[in-house]
């Protein structure tokens, strides 16, 4: 079986992006040291969650496409029982 886990957006700023957010609630922010960025997963009244990744320095995996296109849609993440199958 395949669900949808979360869906992720770069933003600039996790902070003023979540104010404009309908959300359910805040599960959990932390930096990311590997993607050198700040992460915040929010409950979004469903099964499936809203992820935030905010770049924190230049060389961060998501900073090239924050520059180039702004606060954008950047993935959907599966939850999936096997993933042979």
């Amino acid at each position: 079986m395949i669900r949808l886990h979360h869906t992720g957006f770069v933003v600039k700023d996790i902070a003023a992006w979540e104010k404009n957010m309908l959300f359910e609630n805040k599960i959990k922010e932390v930096i990311d040291p590997i993607q050198k960025a700040k992460l915040a997963l929010y409950s979004n009244f469903s099964d499936s969650f809203i992820e935030l990744i905010q770049p924190l320095e230049e060389d961060s995996f998501t900073m090239n496409a924050l520059l180039k296109s702004g606060n954008h849609f950047n993935h959907f993440c599966y939850h999936v029982d096997s993933i042979e199958e």
